[in-house]
């Protein structure tokens, strides 16, 4: 990993409008409503932490991290090695089977998506951007599924990360110094 690892995730972050605090030089925190985020270095590589209050958060916490991470360095989300939490072979914890209702779309690149599904709540409360997993017509849906690792199995050409941890990660390779 580059040197400025640590610099470039603190860059990827303050890119996308989530808060950064520096402590003690070899740590970045970065909170949000739902959770908190903390990459450490260390000598062999770095240390991360995810904290949220549900999995479904944790879930887009860990999804998010990995997509600065791989912004940040490209590639090296695949080298993340997760600790702590397990998760269990089932649809990822934000993931709802709906049917559309309907569709405005406000902007040439935007759309309102009106659906109805089970356990909508959540989505109510905190908002939602959302993938739509759409198989090719004719075949059947094969949906993701969570499991300690770091993608969802799913759909063979889905490719999504989806499954989500609390504890702690390393990721070696070469310094990751700021």
């Amino acid at each position: 990993m580059p040197d400025n690892t640590l610099t470039r995730i603190a860059a990827e972050l303050g890119g996308h409008g989530k808060p950064v605090q520096w402590q003690d030089g070899n740590t970045l925190i970065s909170r949000a409503p739902f959770g908190a985020l903390q990459v450490h270095v260390e000598a062999e590589g770095l240390t991360m932490r995810l904290e949220a209050g549900t999995e479904a958060q944790l879930q887009m916490l860990r999804e998010s991290f990995l997509h600065f991470l791989d912004h940040a360095v490209d590639g090296v989300s695949g080298q993340v090695v997760w600790s702590g939490h397990r998760f269990r072979l089932t649809t990822p914890p934000n993931f709802r089977l709906v049917t559309v209702r309907g569709v405005d779309r406000s902007f040439p690149s935007w759309y309102r998506v009106h659906m109805h599904g089970e356990d909508m709540a959540p989505y109510g409360r905190d908002g939602m951007h959302f993938r739509l997993l759409l198989p090719p017509e004719g075949r059947v849906p094969d949906w993701p599924i969570g499991a300690d690792v770091r993608q969802s199995v799913g759909a063979g050409s889905i490719s999504r990360r989806s499954s989500t941890t609390t504890a702690a990660t390393s990721l070696h390779g070469s310094s990751a110094r700021r």
